[in-house]
C-alpha cells in the first residue's frame, strides 16, 4: 500500500475503483430474445410470403402448365357441364384462370365450378373442351 502526504500527515492510498453500471445479464438476455424474435417475425414473414407465391402459382399453374404443354389451347372455349349434361356456364382457358362468360372475370377453376352451381370437388371432370367435348380431367 503506498502513502501520500496530505494535511493530516502521511495518509494511506487507497485504490479508487470506478464501476460502470452495466445492465443486468437478465436486461441483456431480454434484448437478445427480443432481437431474435424480430429476426424469426421477418424469416417467418418472408417464409410465408413465400410459401403462398408457391401455393398462388400451384393453384393457378394447373391450367397454365396445361397450356404451356399444349395439351390445351390458350384461349379455348369450355363448358361447364352437370351430370345431364346441361350446359350451366361457358368460358374461355387462359393461363390466369378462366375467364367467365357470364360476369366477364377471370376466375379459377373452383371459382367457376362454383360460380356454375356444379357439384363441388368435380371441376375437371365437369369441364369440357367446347370443340373436342373432352373433360380437362381426360386431357
Amino acid at each position: 500500500m503506498g502513502l501520500i502526504l496530505g494535511k493530516m500527515g502521511v495518509l494511506p492510498l487507497r485504490l479508487v475503483v470506478v464501476m460502470v453500471e452495466t445492465p443486468p445479464l437478465k436486461e441483456k438476455e431480454k434484448e437478445e430474445e427480443e432481437e431474435e424474435e424480430e429476426e424469426e417475425k421477418k424469416f417467418s414473414l418472408h417464409h410465408k410470403m413465400y410459401l403462398q407465391d408457391k401455393l398462388s402459382m400451384l393453384l393457378r399453374t394447373i391450367l397454365s402448365w396445361l397450356i404451356e404443354k399444349r395439351v390445351v389451347q390458350h384461349n379455348a372455349q369450355i363448358v361447364y357441364k352437370n351430370e345431364t349434361e346441361d350446359l350451366l356456364l361457358q368460358g374461355v382457358l387462359t393461363g390466369d384462370g378462366i375467364w367467365c362468360a357470364c360476369c366477364n372475370n377471370i376466375i379459377t377453376v373452383s371459382e367457376f365450378q362454383l360460380h356454375s352451381g356444379g357439384e363441388p370437388n368435380r371441376h375437371y371432370q365437369r369441364i369440357f373442351l367446347k370443340e373436342t367435348g373432352v373433360s380437362l380431367l381426360a386431357c
